[in-house]
């Protein structure tokens, strides 16, 4: 059984993502510090098909898919799941006003 090596469903919830995060999200992640450098190397037309083709393969990855899809799942159910799913919001939510205020900084 799964739960021999998790003491229980949160533990192996926090190992999923652990995974996820560490091989999925950090590695096409720019670092909200970089984002001034990147408005300044790159116009918004380059950074958005990036994001976009970033996006386009997450969606086509198998094992991203599955661990999206459980977290998806338990999140109404369990407080785990529920914090990282609000987590990954969060995260995406400062990285866009990161990118934006990135953008307004440059232009001004």
């Amino acid at each position: 059984m799964v739960y021999n090596h998790f003491k229980g469903k949160d533990a192996l919830l926090l190992a999923l993502y652990d995974f996820y995060n560490k091989k999925f999200i950090q590695p096409s992640s720019v670092p909200v510090g970089d984002f001034g450098n990147l408005v300044d190397t790159m116009d918004p037309v380059q950074i958005f098909t990036g994001l976009a083709d970033q996006f386009r393969k997450a969606l086509n990855n198998p094992v991203l898919d599955k661990l999206s899809r459980i977290i998806i799942m338990e999140k109404e159910k369990n407080k785990i799941a529920a914090e990282i799913s609000h987590k990954d919001r969060q995260h995406l939510i400062h990285s866009m006003e990161s990118l934006f205020t990135a953008f307004k900084k440059r232009d001004t």
